[in-house]
């Protein structure tokens, strides 16, 4: 675990501009110690759980757990994996 001077110090680097293995090898931290410093999962915080980001966005799920009848995963209606292959269908049809 990181201490919080050196989680500062990557997050100082990364608002200069550098890449982030330009800040891993400056810090003398490993890649995914910056990229987890980035995200803020160092330092006792989480990421935020999918019930705490409902609601942002009406394509979430908010249903009851079921099978989807497109591709028959057991999920929370709609599907966001068919939503998301539909949102990539159209980008590739357009492209």
């Amino acid at each position: 675990m990181l201490k919080v001077a050196k989680i500062l110090e990557i997050r100082r680097l990364l608002g200069q501009g550098l890449t982030q293995r330009e800040v891993a090898a400056a810090a003398g931290v490993g890649a995914g110690s910056v990229f987890r410093a980035f995200k803020g999962l160092l330092a006792g915080r989480r990421p935020p759980s999918p019930a705490t980001r409902r609601g942002t966005c009406d394509e979430l799920p908010v249903g009851p757990v079921e099978r989807c009848p497109q591709c028959g995963r057991k999920i929370e209606m709609p599907c966001r994996a068919c939503l998301a292959e539909g949102h990539a269908n159209l980008a590739r049809d357009k492209g």
